[in-house]
């Protein structure tokens, strides 16, 4: 016979804590509970229930809806709720997991801040009052058609509505709402600049001009095509000297500090090519790092500042009279690079931690040693050839 779901009152009027099948509840619970907000409609002698992954939102929900219910423009069986009540239960749950992606992965801590922000900034000054079950497709088409005429990008506007996607995409799949109103949209073109990258010979030029100190952080960014992240969180540990890789498995978050890569993809060996073995092993030697220790820190167990390392390229480049790149455009060069080798773009779409587009590339995408001795091959001899 199936277990039954446990349900223990809280603390709060109007909450109760319901906890997974099989779980004993109480002191010994083991799961992750959720947590059922009801509030009573004399008028209809029935309760309002709805359940969220945090105690914060069921009590931000239970506080709109009460208040509602009195005034007679809720009743019992009507999803409820503000917008803005709604939304912050998502975001709640994407932070503390309950929520994940469409792959079942746990959002970035990077992406629920930048959600939260626009929400904050661009959703709800306007719609955040709006019953959430109430909203019609017209009034956030006129919420985009306002944001583009206030010059925001596209990618801000979908960054804005992304979440708000999310809410009603689950509405439906629980039966709580019938119709999407963020289906259809017309969004403004994506007019967003596109970071240029620069060709093999300047990419080799500004790892070369590079600060002394810095030089083996640019060397992986353009050689390793690495993210900024993902050299944030290098440990010495990660590198295969003997192979030739650098195993990629996390990167860094300025809230969260070290957390894992974005998504299995991101989980990868990158290898090491042309000078960049020598730069590394160089860095490893003046500094004095092994194991554990974070090869780019500040120190052993700190995160460098990227703003600072940023400066004082920005400052060696000036000097030798060469332009200004990010490690992001360095990393599109390294593409570029293993691509003008000969190194077929879909090995290199996984050795680049990019996600695969089918089940087939999810299943066999890892990267064999032989592809990753071959990718090392063809890129020094492109480099020696050039």
């Amino acid at each position: 016979m199936a277990s039954k779901q446990l349900s223990e009152p809280t603390r709060q009027t109007g909450i109760r804590k319901i906890h997974q099948r099989g779980c004993p509840a109480g002191d010994a619970c083991r799961c992750s509970p959720s947590y059922q907000a009801n509030v009573w409609d004399a008028r209809k002698r029935g309760a309002l229930r709805r359940a969220f992954p945090t105690m914060a939102a069921a009590v931000t929900w239970r506080q709109d809806s009460a208040g509602l219910v009195r005034a007679g423009k809720l009743k019992a069986g009507t999803p409820v709720g503000s917008l803005a009540a709604a939304a912050a239960g998502l975001i709640a749950g994407m932070r503390d997991g309950a929520i994940r992606n469409r792959s079942g992965r746990q959002y970035k801590p990077s992406s629920i801040r930048s959600y939260e922000r626009n929400l904050r900034l661009h959703v709800e000054p306007t719609l955040g009052h709006r019953p959430w079950a109430k909203v019609e497709r017209v009034e956030l088409q006129a919420l985009v058609e306002r944001l583009t005429a206030a010059g925001l990008s596209r990618s801000t506007i979908d960054n804005a509505l992304d979440p708000i996607r999310v809410l009603y995409r689950r509405a439906i799949e629980d039966g709580l709402v019938a119709h999407d109103p963020t289906a259809h949209l017309r969004m403004p073109a994506n007019e967003a600049a596109v970071r240029a990258s620069v060709d093999v010979p300047a990419a080799e030029a500004l790892v070369a001009a590079a600060p002394a100190r810095d030089r083996a952080f640019w060397a992986l960014a353009f050689y390793a095509s690495l993210r900024r992240g993902e050299l944030r969180a290098l440990r010495v540990s990660d590198i295969d000297e003997g192979a030739g890789v650098v195993r990629v498995r996390r990167t860094w978050d300025d809230s969260e500090a070290e957390v894992s890569a974005k998504s299995e993809a991101g989980q990868r060996d990158v290898p090491l090519i042309g000078p960049s073995r020598q730069m590394l092993a160089a860095h490893l030697l003046a500094t004095g790092r092994s194991g554990e220790d974070l090869v780019f820190g500040v120190t052993a167990e700190a995160a460098f500042d990227p703003s600072t390392v940023q400066y004082r390229a920005d400052r060696a480049w000036a000097d030798a009279g060469l332009a200004r790149v990010t490690p992001h455009e360095l990393r599109k060069s390294g593409y570029n690079l293993l691509r003008l080798a000969g190194v077929d773009r879909y090995v290199l779409q996984r050795v680049f931690g990019h996600g695969g587009k089918t089940d087939s590339d999810a299943l066999y995408g890892a990267v064999l040693d032989r592809e990753l001795a071959a990718i090392r091959v063809a890129g020094d001899a492109f480099l020696v050839a050039e």
